[in-house]
């Protein structure tokens, strides 16, 4: 294994990945590429390649699209995917990458043959590395003596994805193997793959996708779920390939006297929100949850939550920025708050800010924590950025809440705040959802922003009533049109 190590090790490339002679190759690379920084992989690795290559099964590429955000989360993604190692032909199309030289790639493989044969996968190999709708498609085929005539493609069929460039007549098949980019028809249907040579066939079956074929750059969609138990905290979890951009939530609770405040709402991460309220009560409650999500299948959309946490202090506030790459799209709040401390506002303070203030019972003075939460989207790829637009206007609650602010027709949702004027500590959020215009029976795209509040003593003839607040609703609007996906229900979910 050392000798084959020291042919490699002699290039310029090679020095910083081939740090432990005992390890193959594959070793080698893989814990280089997980532990690399984005400089390191670019003077190694990334230089002036244009196309895509497979590590475990990913496609992992560079050329000028690809920033030091992609090979992050390339480097992520490989640290959490499969555990095997690279195939032979995708170590020998590195090492001839790398090096830019096929011969030392040759070298390499022939003194791999004639030394670790158990590592090497001999005769006529075809893999698949899928990434979204495109499928790469590579044959290769791997004598075990020099004296083996590599096998030549007599004819193929594909049938559920189209290609623009096939095999070439006549294609000779070495260890580097030839690549098919194949696309797969957009009603995600299965894939039949034939592929017949001199020396053998290869078949492939991929399975359909059941994907929804997105019809433009941003798809989106709301879920309303909808449960009952005796939990004094909501946990809402979106399907997978969907990421959540906004939401809120509300415990439909009421005594006959009190409304239950939301004393935390907010994003866990991209796939799940959490919410908590005070309840009194050992009974069975309704919990309801809204959440606006970005149907992102093939991670085109970089969604992050960013938060900031206060010190601690009787009535504290806090605010969470979103870097200037990034666009806000909502927010939310974390507390240890009860019954003494209650929030009233959470809201977009500026473009790229979010601000949540809390307030508490002036007859007590114990001290808590909030935590402020942000939403903010990132395309992957070079495009056109989003346009969000914030929509406010002076409320009152107390007589029936209305009119929130509602988006302009040309903007989709996706999401809203409210901060209270009031100085007094009794009232408070009681919970957040979008609300649809009267014409849009199925619901399927909101147009606005309701806030529920509450009030601890309505009776109290010194409280100012009603309340002054102002109300946010958060709209996207894109150069294309944005699709919005049927509103789905899930009750009781598990």
């Amino acid at each position: 294994m050392s000798d084959c190590s020291d042919i490699l090790k002699l290039q310029p490339n090679m020095t910083e990945i081939i740090t432990n002679k005992s390890y193959d190759f594959s070793s080698n690379f893989l814990k280089w590429f997980e532990k690399a920084t984005y400089e390191e992989y670019k003077r190694t690795v990334g230089g002036s390649t244009e196309a895509q290559f497979p590590i475990k099964g990913i496609p992992v590429g560079g050329g000028a699209d690809y920033n030091e955000e992609t090979f992050k989360r390339d480097q992520e993604r490989v640290k959490q995917g499969s555990q095997g190692g690279l195939s032979t032909s995708e170590s020998v199309n590195l090492i001839s990458h790398i090096t830019n030289s096929d011969t030392i790639a040759d070298a390499w493989l022939k003194c791999m043959i004639a030394y670790k044969p158990e590592l090497i996968t001999f005769g006529l190999r075809s893999e698949i590395v899928e990434n979204g709708d495109d499928i790469l498609l590579t044959i290769s085929w791997i004598g075990e003596s020099n004296s083996d005539v590599p096998p030549k493609i007599i004819d193929y069929s594909i049938e559920g994805a189209t290609f623009q460039t096939g095999f070439p007549e006549n294609l000779e098949i070495g260890p580097k193997g030839y690549t098919l980019i194949l696309n797969r028809n957009n009603d995600g249907e299965e894939v039949s793959i034939v592929v017949n040579t001199t020396k053998g066939s290869e078949k492939k079956t991929l399975p359909a996708t059941n994907r929804i074929t997105l019809k433009s750059e941003i798809t989106l969609k709301t879920f309303l779920f909808s449960y009952s138990d005796t939990n004094d905290y909501m946990e809402f979890s979106v399907p997978k390939g969907y990421k959540i951009i906004g939401g809120g939530a509300y415990n439909d609770y009421y005594d006959g006297n009190l409304l239950p405040p939301i004393i935390s709402s907010y994003p866990q991460n991209i796939n799940k929100w959490y919410a908590k309220t005070v309840n009194n009560v050992s009974e069975e409650t309704s919990k309801c949850g809204n959440l606006i999500c970005l149907y992102d299948p093939d991670d085109n959309w970089d969604v992050k939550i960013f938060s900031t946490k206060s010190s601690l202090g009787t009535s504290p506030s806090v605010s969470v920025q979103v870097p200037a790459d990034y666009i806000m799209t909502s927010g939310g709040y974390e507390t240890n708050a009860d019954w003494l401390h209650l929030i009233q506002g959470s809201y977009p303070k500026t473009k790229n800010t979010w601000e949540v203030i809390s307030k508490n019972n002036p007859s007590i003075q114990s001290e808590l924590t909030i935590t402020a939460y942000a939403v903010g989207i990132k395309y992957n790829k070079k495009g056109i950025i989003p346009q969000i637009e914030t929509l406010s206007g002076n409320v009152m609650l107390g007589i029936g809440g209305e009119p929130y602010p509602r988006m302009k027709d040309d903007y989709k949702l996706i999401g809203g705040g409210i901060t209270m004027s009031s100085d007094e500590f009794a009232v408070y959020i009681h919970g957040q959802s979008p609300s649809y215009k009267k014409e849009d029976k199925e619901k399927k795209s909101p147009d606005g922003w309701n806030i529920g509040y509450g009030v601890i003593d309505r009776k109290d003839e010194d409280f100012p009533w009603p309340v002054k607040a102002t109300a946010y609703a958060i709209g996207m609007k894109y150069a294309k049109p944005i699709e919005v996906q049927e509103r789905e229900i899930i009750r009781n979910p598990s």
